[in-house]
């Protein structure tokens, strides 16, 4: 029978003679539990500002910009037919022309695919890695495991990064919010992936005192 606790929960056996109680003189020891909705989107909100201070660097380094130009368009019948590029002040209210907009960019795109390459290598190797997770993970003392609760694989990583990206978060965030609605946490990427997201916990030992 496959128990439904996280890897690593040294659950003692009730012998129908003894309860558990919480001792205050006590070693503490570490203890594992599915890392719940909120812990998990305050991970993910540290590991959104470490990847906005990378992305500012890279920003330095790769320059992309976007201007907002404004194209003046004759209507039909007007004398000229040919566009031009015009201030938004010269639009005159005689109705013989229109403003169209118009987005030009330089080093936009590249600056978006190096970030999403960027992301995608932060999540899928940290989580890949002995430290079985991101920064934002790591210091809300969260992993990812497999249900196995062993180290997932870098192709385990990556199929949960791109279900994560490409389902749970576009799909009006349904994949995100099961992880509050399923017994072991688990997000859509979580079960495609077969995997788990556990927190550390350090708790004092429970010892069993006989009742009379």
């Amino acid at each position: 029978m496959t128990s439904d606790l996280p890897p690593g929960w040294n659950s003692p056996a009730s012998t129908g003679q003894a309860a558990p109680i919480m001792t205050q003189n006590t070693q503490e020891h570490t203890i594992w539990v599915y890392a719940g909705f909120w812990w998990r989107v305050f991970a993910f909100t540290l590991d959104y500002v470490f990847l906005n201070i990378i992305g500012f660097f890279v920003g330095l380094a790769l320059k992309p910009s976007a201007i907002i130009q404004w194209h003046e368009l004759s209507l039909p019948g007007t004398e000229s037919d040919e566009p031009g590029v015009t201030n938004v002040a010269s639009f005159m209210s005689d109705g013989a022309t229109i403003l169209v907009p118009h987005l030009q960019t330089a080093g936009l795109h590249q600056f978006s695919l190096v970030m999403f390459l960027l992301i995608a290598c932060y999540c899928i190797l940290f989580e890949a890695s002995p430290y079985r997770g991101t920064p934002g993970m790591k210091l809300c003392r969260i992993e990812v495991v497999t249900t196995a609760g062993k180290q997932v694989s870098v192709l385990r990583a990556a199929l949960r990064f791109f279900v994560k990206t490409f389902l749970s978060f576009p799909l009006f965030f349904i994949g995100v919010i099961m992880v509050g609605l399923t017994p072991r946490k688990q997000g859509l990427h979580d079960i495609i992936a077969d995997t788990l997201v556990i927190r550390r916990r350090r708790e004092q030992d429970v010892i069993f005192t006989q009742h009379s």
